[in-house]
C-alpha cells in the first residue's frame, strides 16, 4: 500500500477516541488528546480511551446543567432566607440556618400563617 494513504488513515484511526471526545464535548478532551498522543499507539490505552470517550457522562453540557441547577437552588434558598427575615426580623439571630430548602419553605409558610392569624384578630 502507498504510505501517502496508510499514514493519514493510521492517524485518523489512532485519534478516533479524541474525535469522539470532541464530538461529545467532554470536559477532559485535552487529557484524552494528550494520552492519545503518548499512549494511544498501545492497543490497551487506545481501547481504554475509546471506552472513556464513548461512555463518559462527564460532558461539558452535563457539568454546566448541574452547575446551573446548583446556582438556581442557591438563589432560591437565598430568596427564601430573605423572605423569612423580612417577615420575621428575629430570624436573623437564629443559629440553626442550614441548607435544607424544604425546612426553609416550611419555616416561611409557618411565618405567613402566623402573620395571617395576627391580622385576623
Amino acid at each position: 500500500m502507498d504510505p501517502i494513504i496508510v499514514i493519514p488513515l493510521f492517524l485518523l484511526l489512532n485519534f478516533i477516541p479524541f474525535i469522539i471526545a470532541l464530538r461529545r464535548n467532554l470536559k477532559e478532551k485535552t487529557l484524552v488528546f494528550v494520552i492519545n498522543i503518548f499512549a494511544g499507539w498501545t492497543i490497551i490505552a487506545w481501547i481504554g480511551l475509546l471506552l472513556y470517550a464513548s461512555m463518559s457522562k462527564n460532558t461539558s453540557t452535563e457539568f454546566e446543567k448541574r452547575e446551573k441547577a446548583e446556582k438556581k437552588k442557591q438563589a432560591l434558598m437565598d430568596d427564601l432566607r430573605k423572605k423569612i427575615i423580612d417577615l420575621d426580623p428575629d430570624a436573623k439571630d437564629e443559629e440553626y440556618w442550614d441548607n435544607d430548602i424544604i425546612a426553609l419553605k416550611k419555616h416561611l409558610e409557618d411565618i405567613k400563617k402566623a402573620k395571617k392569624k395576627i391580622k385576623k384578630k
